[in-house]
């Protein structure tokens, strides 16, 4: 699987800001392939899933309408608010190998984030499709766009499918960070965005490679094409960019040493 993601802690988007945000990074993304062309928005309000242009006029009512809820199914507006769209050349609500899947939560006095991936669990992506600039777009694209200090592509193998030794000693699966962490599925660092504040003084090795953002962040990438996991080199380098996210960003895994940041002031 390939995957993006992000998280940051408090910010104040409302959702207004959240549509509209929302729907720049649709039109942007769209640029980017055809997969992503045609938009379909989950609205509870709704017995089915809507085309982005039925509800490109009334977005905000989208996302007031996806506010998180409390375990009495009450609407809690303090934990934010959620857009999930999916994209592919057909849409479908089932997903397809060239389905482009979204998911934002953002307004909450907690934790927000963005998550991208293109298949689904029960389809693998088009491997025609994942390719380098369009994985470096979508992070450059969604970075732009909502106040992340952070976002990294990766690509993971789930636990049923077979994985394959890095250095045909150790197997990557045990391979464990500079800190200790034990590594969480299988999860391989591709391209990330750092801002300015993590990318503070950052020299990253040669082999990594670094472009500037607007506003003093970095776009580091670990392979100028897709990441394969069966190519020794492309691990190389993936695990020294992992490295160099674990030092600058912290424990992104589930446990109580995960290290949160937080939103993003200005641009990125």
């Amino acid at each position: 699987m390939f995957c993006i993601t992000s998280h940051w802690k408090l910010d104040e988007l409302t959702p207004a800001e959240i549509g509209q945000r929302s729907l720049t990074m649709l039109q942007r993304l769209g640029h980017l392939g055809a997969p992503m062309g045609n938009w379909l928005l989950g609205d509870p309000a709704l017995p089915r899933w809507s085309h982005l242009d039925e509800v490109v006029h009334g977005i905000t009512g989208v996302v007031q309408r996806n506010v998180m809820r409390d375990d009495f199914g009450d609407p809690e507006p303090g934990s934010g608010y959620r857009v999930i769209v999916k994209g592919s050349k057909t849409p479908s609500e089932f997903g397809a190998s060239d389905s482009a899947n979204i998911t934002v939560k953002a307004g909450s006095k907690w934790r927000n984030s963005v998550e991208f991936e293109l298949g689904s669990f029960q389809t693998p992506p088009d491997l025609n499709l994942v390719t380098y600039s369009l994985f470096k777009g979508a992070v450059e694209t969604m970075a732009s766009i909502w106040p992340c200090p952070w976002m990294f592509a990766y690509t993971w193998t789930p636990d049923d499918v077979p994985r394959v030794p890095w250095d045909g000693v150790t197997p990557i699966w045990e391979w464990k960070s500079p800190k200790g962490r034990m590594r969480r599925s299988f999860e391989i660092a591709w391209v990330a965005y750092l801002s300015a504040p993590l990318a503070k003084g950052l020299a990253p090795p040669p082999e990594i490679i670094c472009e500037p953002t607007p506003a003093g962040g970095v776009i580091l990438s670990s392979a100028p094409e897709r990441l394969d996991e069966a190519n020794p080199d492309h691990m190389r380098r993936a695990l020294a960019l992992e490295a160099l996210l674990d030092e600058r960003i912290g424990s992104q895994g589930y446990g109580p040493d995960r290290v949160e940041h937080p939103a993003r002031v200005g641009p990125y």
